[in-house]
């Protein structure tokens, strides 16, 4: 074991000859009986190896899964491309061994890094050793883990397990989603029992749980509706909006759940945070996919009717509550800010949700849509602190994606196209009122206002260009940051496909 530790830590030296020396051992090393054996134990020992050591080894052992699990036909085929394979494969014994001690390391993982490349071997291994046949007792096994009534970490690490296993057959057809649609079964009541516990919880490993839980319906569900009984429709979209309309109080209030950091890219990584991004990702999925009886398919008209008529709307009150809380002033993330703008987007389109947006119109596009909008103060400060850096952001079509602006300008493009009756007079009322606001103030906050103007007319123009003339009228002089943001957002708009 020392001299497997001290070839694994030399795989890394950053000298070339000793670093290929220990790639050569390494080598010899899995050409000899009892290799994958000698690895797993390695890796199994959290408390007496150092974790990169662990880390190196979990690696090695990925990294040669399918040579440990070749059969003669890939033997055979490896032979006839000329391929050379020099690890020794194991025998049926070993492999049951070896799958074992793998899933018992997965199921009792306490860092991170470390269980994101175990879920990823024990994924390599599903893909040879099928759960819908030769290793018919994985699910059930990850499944009892979750009941078990042992630590939330068993748990958590037997949902990520299990996430990993189905996200193989996310964009499967026929036969393979099938198999699918068996672990959904098998799965999905679990998580729905899991997650009537959690719901009442504030702890930070109860966030981590829902966010795992919510990419497992996401996996199960984005390229295709699930078949067959085990799952409780009402059930998982009352947990969206429960998720989406939780608040997270600053940490300065001392309220549940504590602890929400001050910076940005924490907060993204607060698990709060990431529970509340998924659940907004699956909604805003899920309406225009499954949603609209229009455009669904017609083996789903059912599920979409379903989903006008109730969740829909149901979903709708929290979005907004998420739009609201970001206008007075409060934190939410750009995703989340981009989903739920996506979401009122396609609500817009729906008459059954876009009744009950209408009495909402004025709020939605002056309090919501306008300071979306708008240059942020964190560009204007990359703008005068390092100007290249700006017009690279700019320009990136990434970012440009991204950016909430861009479901902000899609918000108000929708209303112009769909409901042009109701929303242009309110856009226009709001675009003289903030005309005035311009006028009778000074500073960065009418500079971004008179921005976030220029956008609008400009997202407006690409789809009603009658009933705008071909420029603003006049209004004091914009500095030249906030002629840029609006000369690009116009530019960019040309790229958009109507």
């Amino acid at each position: 074991m020392a001299q497997l530790s001290a070839v694994l830590m030399n795989t890394y030296n950053p000298s070339q000859d000793i670093r290929l020396l220990a790639e050569e051992q390494l080598q010899q090393f899995l050409n000899t009986p009892g290799s994958a054996q000698v690895l797993l134990a390695l890796i199994g020992q959290r408390d007496a190896v150092a974790r990169d050591l662990r880390l190196a080894a979990v690696l090695v052992f990925k990294n040669n899964i399918n040579d440990f699990w070749r059969t003669e036909e890939k033997l055979a085929t490896a032979k006839q491309s000329g391929i050379i394979i020099k690890t020794r494969a194991l025998a049926l014994e070993e492999r049951e061994s070896a799958k074992g001690a793998l899933l018992e390391i997965m199921l009792n993982e306490t860092d991170n890094s470390m269980r994101k490349s175990v879920a990823e071997a024990v994924k390599k291994v599903s893909e040879n050793d099928p759960p819908e046949s030769t290793w018919s007792s994985l699910m059930p096994t990850l499944v009892q883990s979750m009941a078990g009534g042992g630590s939330i970490l068993n748990v958590y690490n037997a949902v990520v397990c299990a996430r990993g296993v189905m996200k193989r057959y996310e964009f499967s057809r026929e036969t393979r989603r099938n198999t699918l649609d068996s672990m959904i079964q098998l799965v999905f009541p679990q998580l729905q029992s899991l997650l009537i516990t959690l719901q009442s919880q504030q702890t930070i490993e109860t966030a981590a749980l829902i966010h795992v839980s919510l990419k497992v319906f996401f996996s199960a569900t984005s390229y295709s509706l699930p078949r067959g009984p085990g799952i409780d429709v009402g059930f998982w979209f009352s947990v969206l909006a429960a998720v989406i309309n939780k608040p997270l109080p600053e940490a300065s209030e001392g309220l549940e759940p504590a602890g929400q950091p001050t910076a940005p890219e924490e907060r993204r990584a607060w698990p709060w945070w990431k529970a509340k991004k998924w659940a907004t990702k699956i909604a805003c999925m899920f309406f225009p996919r499954y949603g609209n009886p229009k455009f669904s398919a017609e083996e789903n008209e059912g599920f979409a009717t379903y989903f006008r008529d109730n969740v829909a709307l149901q979903l709708l009150g929290p979005m907004m509550n998420s739009l609201t809380h970001k206008a007075q002033g409060g934190f939410i993330t750009d995703e989340v800010h981009r989903h739920c703008l996506s979401f009122i987007g396609t609500a817009v389109e729906v008459s059954k949700t876009y009744k009950v947006l209408k009495p909402h119109l004025s709020y939605l596009l002056g309090d919501v849509v306008l300071p979306s909008l708008c240059v942020s103060e964190d560009e204007v400060a990359t703008f005068t602190d390092d100007p290249v850096e700006y017009i690279r952001k700019v320009h990136n079509i990434f970012d440009e994606f991204m950016d909430p602006r861009m479901q902000a300008q899609n918000v108000l493009q929708t209303l112009a196209r769909y409901r042009p009756k109701d929303s242009l007079p309110v856009t226009m009322t709001i675009i003289q009122v903030a005309r005035e606001k311009c006028r009778n103030g000074s500073g960065p906050d009418a500079t971004r206002l008179k921005d976030g103007i220029i956008v609008t007319v400009a997202s407006i123009v690409r789809v009603r260009p009658p009933l705008f003339p071909p420029c603003l009228p006049p209004c004091p002089s914009l500095p030249l940051s906030s002629l840029l943001v609006g000369r690009s957002s116009m530019m960019k708009l040309s790229f958009r496909r109507f």
